[in-house]
């Protein structure tokens, strides 16, 4: 069988770039070099493109390793290496595997950019991934389809700023302390504070507020389970993994809970090196949960998935209080690690395979779409 052309894209114009280059170099490892002719694209800070080197072996290599700037051009799959003025033709891309955290890369630009190149990508298309990349909008939504989440306020700099005191005070009488304070549009636990009153409250807004021009305030729990759980569509069906219960050190399940390991995770392919991502992340997995928190959970996790018209790897993260009312805290449109742990890191390479064929079947299925309407108006 002819082998296929596959990218993995990482990197972005995002504070998360770095643990995109974690995500994305446990995919290169893990993707069949018997099956695909593997390629990892690096965005950068000033969202350039640039095609890395083959004989990358360590994570930190990444930043270093890239030379020739690359682009694509819309209407075809086409990668061009950029030689002065001109442009040289590389290779067709027949599918892009998205590795990229935050930003442009998992707000739907990305993806809005790859459908204009007819490059099939691994992951939820640009609406689904702008609506869940927001967590306001994603709010709205959930309440708006009776799906238990906790009270909130949505909070813009431009109208914060007219007047901070009134604000404060304005979101300390709708909520109740203690409050968590989080960026709108970021994930990886940046620029999340919790306050305990009005003062801190008032800090936390101005320190979120350096991530991001708009804020989601809810009431933070205090005696709760978070459990996550990733979800993946295969042939129509919504496929479930098992579900996690991460431990944390803090009040919040902080960055440094998530990504701070200098161990090593090994697929079939070899050690990938440096972080675990995500998978260096404490946790009792399986959740030794009762019956009846797993099954709606599960509902819920499906439930979800569809409404939001998900496709690909997705994590949905909840927060279960201690009388067992189960809340959504958020969505991952790309987890981190694209959740690897949660299906098994033996199976990470079948894992991205069905992802693969299953990206290349959607854009076929589009292809197949009347595009051009005969109006007769000209």
């Amino acid at each position: 069988m002819e082998k296929i052309n596959v990218a993995v894209l990482l990197g972005g114009e995002s504070v998360e770039s770095d643990i995109s280059l974690i995500t994305g170099f446990q995919v290169f490892k893990a993707l069949d070099e018997n099956k695909y002719n593997k390629i990892i694209i690096y965005i950068d800070e000033n969202a350039k493109w640039w095609k890395c080197c083959d004989e990358v072996e360590k994570v930190g290599q990444l930043r270093s390793c890239h030379k020739n700037e690359v682009v694509l051009k819309c209407g075809e799959n086409n990668l061009y290496l950029i030689k002065g003025k001109k442009l040289k033709l590389d290779m067709p891309i027949h599918c892009c595997v998205l590795a990229l955290h935050g930003g442009l890369g998992e707000n739907g630009a990305v993806q809005g950019f790859l459908n204009m190149c007819k490059i099939p990508f691994t992951s939820s298309g640009s609406i689904s991934s702008g609506l869940t990349m927001d967590k306001c909008i994603t709010k709205q939504i959930l309440k708006g389809n009776a799906i238990p989440t906790l009270p909130f306020v949505c909070l813009k700099k431009f109208d914060f700023y007219e007047n901070e005191a009134k604000n404060v005070e304005r979101i300390a009488n709708k909520l109740h302390f203690p409050l968590i304070i989080k960026p709108a549009c970021l994930g990886s636990s940046v620029g999340i504070k919790i306050a305990h009153n009005e003062k801190e409250l008032k800090d936390a807004i101005n320190f979120a507020f350096k991530f991001d021009n708009k804020l989601l305030i809810e009431t933070a729990l205090t005696d709760f389970t978070e459990l996550n759980i990733s979800a993946r569509g295969l042939n129509g069906k919504v496929l479930l993994s098992q579900i996690e219960k991460p431990k944390k050190s803090d009040e919040i399940l902080s960055f440094n809970d998530k990504y701070k390991s200098n161990s090593k995770v090994k697929f079939s392919g070899g050690a990938v090196g440096g972080s675990k991502g995500m998978a260096s992340l404490k946790r009792e997995f399986p959740a030794q949960i009762d019956e009846k928190t797993e099954s709606e959970l599960k509902g819920l996790t499906k439930r979800i998935y569809n409404l939001f018209d998900c496709f690909g790897i997705v994590r949905l993260d909840y927060l279960v209080r201690s009388d067992g009312k189960i809340f959504l805290n958020e969505i991952n449109s790309i987890p981190g690690s694209l959740s690897f742990y949660l299906w098994g890191k033996e199976q990470f390479g079948g894992v991205l395979d069905e992802e693969i064929e299953s990206a290349i079947k959607r854009k076929l299925l589009d292809d197949d779409l009347i595009k051009k309407f005969d109006s007769f108006l000209f």
